[in-house]
């Protein structure tokens, strides 16, 4: 008999006869009137990670009245016993109850206010569940009203502007005029030399944002987001921690990463492009950084980074960032040992050799981010090298952590579209791949991070020309 209560004429269970069976001994119901086939795998996971909570309940002959899924699963895990309460119920009610089950939990809804206040507070990088359940709450908040919906939106997307820079999504995009704004304001950090007689968190560098700057380095390739290059500092490298970039390029990266009280590392191939860089870094050195600190200069190195672990004498690094060349797409030097000249197998072979090597630079539980664009060959077919990148991390002992896409500015896209799809329908790429990788545990790498708080005159820096990019 079941044991328990009466609760307005309701039998409530208390302490129910559960007993342990072997999985043999009972029958799945040959007319289960609902088969939840995709659910299987994620009860399996719920039963491997939580426990046997929910016994199935069998009729007297040990046929199933509920709990088929839990019996595919159980299946499924191999297990050989199972939790089992009997039925007492007639085989008409047993029907009945089988069919209620059913049917009850469909009727079950979300209420989406504490449901997002319980999604708040957990991690769903561990969730070991198919979340796609998340469409469907997607879906039913479309349905809200509009003005509430947009409200909170709001309200929620600048609550993750203030703490992490941008929203941490898989989509960055940098045609929003927040990202604009910010990227305006570093673009005269890092290209002027005026108004620092007060230093960088006064006057001097509210000064300094009035003036406009060019965005091209040295060899007038595009030069590296400062923007991208805050937020890949601030979110996978601690405070005071030592970054590694073996293709260094311009000054951004060097000098974002030293304003944010980190210490810098790049090697490139180029004697005048370290110059150029080290001539930027003059304007700003003896400043102080986001914390009101005096900034550790960054250290360019020159030499082939094949070699990378011979020229750069320190160890133990807590981050990698690079962006490498994209192959042939841009010819940085008639140098034979710079990789922009040699042939794409050449290249991917000697390309896989520099991230082993600034892998093996890098401390335990440490990430490495890297941001990479396609490119075409001479037939304009794709090679694959965000493929190529991935297998390299891959092969040097890393794993793939985050995919990231980051949408740039049209600019002179739409110029080039109709010429570029008409003359053989190929679309222009307006977007590169921000892949981010971990060397051991990402837990244990995050246990030494910091939230990237800012003081209130650098927060003040950089919203005093918001309004002009809304």
């Amino acid at each position: 008999m079941l044991r328990g209560f009466s609760l307005g004429g309701i039998i409530v269970s208390q302490n129910p006869n559960i007993e342990m069976r072997a999985i043999d001994s009972i029958t799945p119901y040959p007319n289960n009137p609902r088969h939840n086939q995709s659910a299987i795998r994620d009860v399996a996971t719920s039963i491997r990670k939580y426990g046997f909570k929910q016994p199935i309940v069998v009729d007297k002959e040990g046929v199933i009245v509920v709990g088929h899924t839990r019996y595919e699963a159980a299946k499924e895990l191999g297990l050989k016993t199972v939790p089992v309460l009997v039925s007492e119920l007639s085989d008409k009610e047993n029907r009945e109850y089988r069919i209620a089950d059913n049917k009850t939990n469909e009727l079950a809804s979300w209420d989406f206010e504490k449901l997002a206040q319980e999604m708040a507070d957990l991690d769903f990088g561990d969730f070991d569940f198919d979340t796609s359940f998340l469409d469907e709450i997607d879906e039913a908040l479309n349905g809200e009203d509009e003005e509430l919906k947009y409200n909170e939106a709001h309200k929620n997307a600048e609550d993750l502007y203030e703490r992490y820079i941008y929203p941490p999504f898989s989509v960055l995009d940098a045609r929003n005029g927040k990202w604009q704004s910010r990227k305006a304001t570093w673009h005269t950090i890092l290209k002027s030399g005026e108004g620092r007689e007060e230093g960088l968190l006064g006057n001097g560098l509210n000064a300094l944002a009035k003036n406009s700057t060019k965005n091209t380095t040295l060899t007038g390739t595009s030069i590296f987001d400062p923007v991208l290059a805050e937020i890949l500092v601030a979110w996978f490298s601690p405070k005071d921690g030592k970054v590694i970039d073996p293709f260094a390029g311009g000054s951004v990266r060097g000098i974002v990463t030293a304003m944010l009280g980190r210490h810098y590392f790049g090697n490139d191939l180029r004697p005048e492009q370290i110059e150029a860089n080290e001539e930027n870094w003059k304007l700003l050195d003896g400043q102080r950084n986001f914390y009101g600190e005096t900034m550790d200069a960054p250290i360019w190195t020159v030499g082939d980074s094949a070699e990378i672990d011979t020229i750069i004498k320190e160890r133990s690094f807590d981050m990698l960032m690079t962006c490498p060349p994209y192959a042939d797409l841009e010819k940085y030097s008639d140098d034979p040992r710079d990789i922009s000249n040699m042939d794409y197998a050449d290249f991917v072979r000697t390309y896989r050799e520099i991230i082993r090597r600034s892998v093996n630079m890098l401390k335990p539980n440490a990430f490495a981010a890297i941001v990479v664009g396609e490119v075409r060959d001479k037939e304009g077919n794709y090679r694959n090298f965000v493929g190529d990148t991935i297998k390299a991390f891959e092969d040097a002992g890393l794993h793939w952590y985050n995919n990231m896409v980051l949408l740039n500015a049209v600019a002179t896209a739409a110029l080039r579209a109709a010429r570029q799809f008409d003359g053989g329908r190929k679309v222009v790429t307006c977007h590169q791949h921000v892949l981010v990788f971990i060397k051991g545990d990402a837990k244990k790498a995050m246990s030494n991070m910091e939230r990237y708080e800012l003081s209130e005159e650098v927060i003040n820096m950089f919203e005093e020309n918001e309004e002009n990019f809304d």
